[in-house]
């Protein structure tokens, strides 16, 4: 479902960005303005809410796809400014592989502290989320 959503919200954001005209820039407030939403509702989604599942599984759905725009909002610019910054190939090829190397590196420390997290303390995930959270707020 998140991905049918990102079908649609991914072209009007991208639209919306090429479009856009500020003193900073056309995608910079984008990546930065996101950051604070973006932040809450990762957070969010790790909350552990004692309710009846029906009403789980629709406060996750209402936060997963809220979480989904916001990143949208953020990643798609973010992106898009590749080529602004790096004028030649080789460049934009260099500072994409850099960009996508330094995410993994985040992604590998990110499960493996989230498993720790998780075996030794009862909110492991939600206390997983908080570690990770000033890395989502950071405007890049």
């Amino acid at each position: 479902m998140k991905k049918v959503w990102d079908a649609v919200t991914d072209p009007l954001i991208g639209r919306y960005s090429d479009q856009m005209q500020t003193p900073l820039g056309r995608r910079k407030p984008l990546v930065v303005l996101s950051s604070i939403p973006l932040t809450l509702y990762w957070l969010l989604m790790f909350l552990n809410q004692p309710v009846a599942p029906m009403w789980k599984f629709l406060y996750f759905l209402f936060v997963l796809l809220t979480y989904g725009n916001f990143h949208t909002l953020q990643v798609v610019p973010y992106r898009a400014m590749i080529p602004e910054v790096a004028a030649t190939y080789n460049s934009r090829s260099s500072l994409a592989a850099y960009m996508h190397g330094i995410g993994m590196v985040a992604v590998a420390v990110g499960v493996t502290l989230m498993g720790y997290l998780t075996e030794h303390f009862e909110d492991g995930y939600f206390f997983g989320a908080l570690l990770v959270a000033p890395g989502i707020l950071l405007p890049r």
